[in-house]
């Protein structure tokens, strides 16, 4: 944040990891809004940790996207 002259806060964002299916995960963000919220706003960093291990990230508009 800015008051027009300095920079009186640093936004910080939270990585959230959760082991579970990207359909779940997209469930529980659509039945909560205040989870919905801090999701599409970017205030958190939500990724996916599959059965396999494989990690993706939610991106715009829902979409998950592997992380290399």
């Amino acid at each position: 944040m800015h008051d027009g002259e300095r920079l009186i806060l640093e936004s910080l964002r939270l990585s959230v990891f959760i082991e579970a299916p990207h359909d779940a995960i997209d469930a529980v963000i659509a039945k909560h809004g205040g989870v919905r919220d801090l999701v599409e706003n970017h205030w958190l960093h939500l990724f996916a940790i599959g059965d396999d291990g494989a990690i993706a990230r939610r991106g715009e508009a829902g979409a998950w996207r592997p992380v290399d």
